[in-house]
């Protein structure tokens, strides 16, 4: 079966690796899987101006809407590329990863299947985000190109039985919807038990992150220790708070992901704090994964399906809220050498027999046999 998997790999860390991932499987299932990032060839001037046509229908379809003309350009340009990537590789299935602008379109027009890999819901992303100004028009845009993807995929891929029956409630047939979560490997070192614990966020600098709780719980922590790692849309909010209030938090900057493993295993608690929102409910942060595989305890609230899996396999400590004093009073539980070595044995047994990514993408051999 030959796959056109069409993959932004320069986005999220997370979303990196799921990419990889999945690509590997799929190759391991026997297919031949070419992989394209449109996103990249989008952003070539050469290619555009490369061709007046195309630099003419674009200019028509998307400069003309003072809100839109930007998002239409970009999304016109990512259509005309992958049909032309299609017209050349003839795929069998277009695997997309997440909701590309107008490939549900192109896919329906060539008559070729479409399985879209949903990571994250664009429009819950964007109408919850309070940290941007909101033009309704766009986000009407954003919503009505979701739900284009979701009528005319073939197959959906979630990461969390929440997203899945999101979807159906939006009125997808919950008989083209297969979840296969996110996984992790168990790490060579792992996590020690030592005093002052070091608490660590780990992960992408997003609205729906909540980073600041994590930021207000080193305030009133005591004798425990903090690191922040990682990179994002708030960056300048949050290091400016490092600063302006004098915060005990060491920032380590953007790590590569193996090296961030590396660290991970230096730490004592994986902290993952999140918004109560549409947006983190249906959510699999591979952030939490990462934790487990080192062998780290988590103190999380319980907004999404991880904080589940968390407290039934007590793998940390799952909080009412995404609270400062809340976290601290959990960092102060998880002291205990006793309690802290018990979740931390059953953090990688969770990993080991259960969320590594062999069992977790093993849905997509059903999907192949289906398609």
């Amino acid at each position: 079966m030959r796959i056109l998997l069409l993959a932004n790999i320069r986005g999220w860390a997370g979303d990196a690796i799921r990419i990889w991932r999945v690509h590997e499987k799929l190759r391991e299932l026997g297919a031949d899987v070419t992989m394209v990032n449109p996103h990249k060839i989008a952003r070539s001037p050469r290619e555009l101006l490369g061709s007046p046509h195309m630099l003419a229908r674009l200019a028509w379809s998307g400069l003309l809407n003072r809100h839109l003309g930007r998002m239409h350009l970009h999304a016109r340009f990512n259509a005309l590329v992958i049909e032309k990537k299609i017209r050349e590789l003839k795929p069998d299935v277009v695997w997309c990863e997440s909701t590309y602008g107008e490939v549900a379109d192109v896919c329906h027009r060539r008559g070729v299947p479409l399985v879209s890999d949903i990571h994250g819901l664009a429009y819950p992303e964007y109408q919850e985000n309070s940290f941007i100004e909101h033009v309704p028009a766009i986000g009407e845009y954003i919503r009505t190109l979701e739900l284009n993807v979701f009528e005319k995929s073939a197959i959906l891929i979630t990461v969390s039985q929440p997203m899945s029956d999101y979807l159906v409630e939006l009125g997808t047939d919950r008989e083209k919807i297969f979840c296969a979560p996110n996984g992790a490997e168990v790490q060579p070192k792992l996590a020690a038990y030592e005093t002052p614990l070091k608490a660590i966020y780990a992960g992408v600098f997003s609205f729906w992150e909540d980073v600041d709780s994590f930021l207000d719980c080193s305030r009133s922590a005591g004798a425990h220790r903090f690191r922040l790692a990682g990179s994002g849309p708030l960056q300048q909010h949050l290091l400016g708070r490092l600063e302006r209030e004098r915060l005990p938090i060491d920032y380590l900057g953007h790590l590569p992901h193996a090296r961030m493993l590396e660290v991970l295993a230096t730490m004592q608690v994986g902290m993952v704090p999140s918004l109560d929102s549409v947006t983190r409910r249906v959510a699999c942060p591979v952030k939490v994964l990462d934790y487990l595989s080192c062998g780290l305890p988590i103190i999380t609230p319980g907004h999404g399906e991880w904080g589940k899996i968390i407290e039934t396999h007590r793998c940390g400590i799952v909080t009412g809220a995404s609270n400062g004093d809340e976290f601290a009073a959990a960092l102060d539980r998880l002291s205990n050498r006793e309690q802290w070595e018990e979740m931390a044995g059953n953090a990688v047994a969770l990993i080991r027999d259960e969320m590594n990514w062999d069992r977790t993408l093993e849905p997509l051999a059903e999907i192949l046999q289906k398609l």
